[in-house]
């Protein structure tokens, strides 16, 4: 069983939308993934997520995340969707993921991608 949540002023809510500032996502040590490509590949790739807003009609991800009984899951009204993602045309589901462990560099040739968006 889920909480519909309608409103923005929710806790939860403002939770995910403090995670659109990097001090807070870094201080947390959580990550904000938006959109159902990014939010598969992320499962695909073995990483659960924490907490998973979607809206009611994404039944993908509601069918998705059912199996995964540990995740906090809320659906969600489209306003506040917009809300609590930080793109200004999101997509369900909007999703927190503990961030992950980076990996050791090492003295090879090594490139850093900054700021990349999907």
């Amino acid at each position: 069983m889920h909480d519909h949540i309608s409103s923005t002023k929710n806790q939860l809510i403002r939770d995910f939308v403090r995670l659109h500032r990097q001090r807070t996502r870094r201080d947390r040590g959580e990550i904000l993934i938006e959109g159902p490509i990014v939010f598969a590949s992320a499962i695909e790739a073995g990483h659960l997520p924490m907490t998973v807003l979607a809206t009611v009609d994404d039944i993908a991800t509601q069918n998705a995340v059912h199996s995964m009984p540990s995740v906090e899951f809320h659906t969600v009204s489209d306003h506040v969707l917009k809300a609590a993602s930080d793109t200004s045309h999101p997509q369900s589901p909007v999703a927190t993921f503990q961030r992950p462990a980076s990996p050791e560099l090492s003295d090879r040739n090594v490139v850093v991608l900054v700021g990349i968006g999907d």
